[in-house]
């Protein structure tokens, strides 16, 4: 029971990272992702083990990185290495 619990997680998990994935094609909201709280929890999602969880969190951090001026609070929240790392 707990292996489908944990399951079913990771794909609610995943859904919410692609709602994000779409909301950041927008610039307006790249800019309200970068500004909250999420940021380090999407970056931090860079190291899950589920490939569909880490595939989402990068096509965030992708978008996010489309803005130039959002290079630098990228970078301060670590995204680059662990970019490095997830190769």
């Amino acid at each position: 029971m707990k292996l489908q619990h944990n399951v079913f997680l990771l794909q609610i998990l995943e859904q919410c990272l692609c709602t994000i994935w779409n909301f950041s094609i927008d610039e307006n909201w790249r800019y309200k992702i970068l500004r909250s709280d999420v940021l380090m929890k999407i970056v931090s999602y860079l190291d899950e083990e589920d490939i569909k969880v880490k595939e989402a969190a990068g096509g965030i951090i992708s978008n996010l990185a489309l803005s130039p001026s959002n290079h630098g609070a990228l970078v301060e929240a670590g995204v680059i290495p662990k970019l490095v790392i997830s190769t």
